[in-house]
Parts: structure tokens; sequence; C-alpha cells
């Protein structure tokens, strides 16, 4: 989904209403008496709501503030649900119990593994034609890291 501005403003509102609307789904399913338990209802939410909220987000996501807060709600939205907890209770701890990341760690991580399946097409594949030929700045691999080295923008291809 795209706005006359090309961004992705319109697309992240569209999947996150989307995702609204499976929560809300999921609500008649989350009931305390007779309903799934909360094990089932997190593996749900998992499969159904989360790749519609994150749908694309290996190319939008670029830690704005205004779309993590909404998806951030979201998620305390349905993590209250699944686990039938009071609003009052702390969202990291429902988090916790759930074994939910929070939306920021998540995105990130979606955009690391889209990185290295990049890294693994061929040479001569168009996407891995555009993109460098490193990891992303803040990817670390481990005790080898070179901490001066400076990787290239992904979102910036420079002609070499």
């Amino acid at each position: 989904w795209f706005d006359s501005k090309l961004s992705f403003k319109t697309h992240i509102n569209t999947k996150i209403a989307a995702a609204s609307k499976v929560v809300n789904l999921l609500q008649s399913l989350a009931n305390t008496e007779s309903g799934l338990r909360p094990k089932s209802m997190i593996q749900l939410y998992k499969s159904c709501v989360c790749p519609i909220s994150d749908y694309g987000a290996e190319i939008w996501f670029k830690d704005q503030k205004g779309y993590l807060s909404k998806l951030q709600s979201l998620q305390n939205k349905a993590v209250r649900k699944i686990l039938g907890a009071f609003s009052t209770t702390p969202i990291a701890a429902l988090e916790a119990e759930a074994t939910l990341l929070p939306p920021n760690i998540r995105l990130r991580h979606q955009q690391r593994r889209y990185a290295l399946r990049i890294l693994t097409l061929d040479q001569n594949h168009p996407i891995r034609k555009r993109s460098p030929d490193t990891l992303p700045p803040d990817y670390k691999i481990g005790m080898d890291y070179d901490y001066s080295n400076r990787y290239k923008e992904w979102h910036i291809r420079s002609a070499e």
C-alpha cells in the first residue's frame, strides 16, 4: 500500500488495522472459562497477528517511534486478552510470561534474517546486486567484530 508520496504510512496503518481486527476475533477464543489455553492463544497470536502487522517490515522499518508505539499498543491489547490480565499489570511481565518479544526487537530480528538471506543469494541475483556486501551496521558477528569498520548503509548502494 503506497500513498501519494510513495511512503509506507498507508501500508503500515492498513496492516495494523487488519491485525487489530484479528486480535478482536481472537478475543472470543480467549474466554477464561471455556476458551483456548494461553499457550494456544500465544501460538495463534504469533502465527496470525504478527505476520499481518509486520508484513514488509524488512523494508519499511527504521526505528520509527510512531509505528513502534502502534505495534506495541496492539501487542499490549493482545497479550492482556490472551493472559486475562488486568489493565494495570506491567506489560514487560506479561510479555515475559507469554514469551513474546517487544515489537522493536522482533522487527530488527526480521531485518537481520532478511539481510542474511540476501547475502546467501547468488551474486547475479538482482536484489544481491543492489545490496552491500557486508552485514547491517549494528549486526555484531561475535568476538571478531571490528568496531573501526564502517559498513555501508543498507538503504544506500554506492557505485563501485
